[in-house]
């Protein structure tokens, strides 16, 4: 595919993204067609479906490249994902560079942000981050931590969004931050909490 194939690609998935996210202002996601979506968009049918089989799948489509975004900018051949600290960073900008879109899905659509690839990722995320700085050999805890830790990191950086990110990214980084290291203060040591960056 050559570059200029790949710039209408991406044209006319931006375009039907912005259609659902449009109709959906004025409908439920389960009531929209392909066919209003092609007729918003401008597209016809079959130019659809050579991109998605289903209206839902232009959301997780979005949802993904948000995620992608996310572990594009921590770099994953550095040790990014090891600190909870660069994971809140990488997700608040993340947000914020899609922030309108995100917004459309977070009010029409709130699921799509408790459940799904965006929890499975951050609970990995927080999984991989908590594993490095608190030493809990026991896999069933771990697990219990971290999905408390992505929990709480969802539904922070979520009302972060609904209030259309009013709140500086650093204060929200910075107080997750604080608030995820405070729940593990029982599975650290106190010479590993000294070496911890709040």
């Amino acid at each position: 595919m050559n570059k200029s194939s790949d710039l209408r690609v991406i044209k006319t998935k931006q375009i039907i993204r912005a259609a659902v996210l449009d109709i959906m202002t004025r409908k439920s996601l389960a009531d929209i067609s392909v066919t209003e979506v092609a007729k918003k968009a401008m597209v016809n049918r079959k130019t659809f479906y050579n991109h998605y089989s289903t209206v839902n799948d232009v959301l997780e489509d979005l949802i993904q490249e948000v995620i992608d975004s996310i572990t594009d900018k921590m770099n994953f051949d550095s040790k990014s994902c090891l600190k909870i600290g660069d994971v809140l960073y990488y997700l608040a900008r993340s947000i914020s560079e899609y922030k309108d879109q995100l917004s459309v899905i977070l009010k029409y659509c709130p699921e799509y942000y408790y459940n799904g690839k965006t929890q499975a990722i951050l609970l990995r995320l927080s999984e991989v981050s908590i594993q490095n700085i608190a030493d809990i050999p026991d896999e069933s805890i771990l697990k219990m931590v971290s999905l408390f830790a992505a929990s709480g990191i969802i539904s922070v950086y979520t009302r972060w969004l609904a209030d259309n990110c009013n709140t500086d990214a650093e204060i929200i980084v910075e107080v997750t931050k604080k608030l995820v290291y405070g729940s593990l203060v029982q599975f650290i040591s106190d010479e590993d909490l000294k070496k911890i960056d709040l």
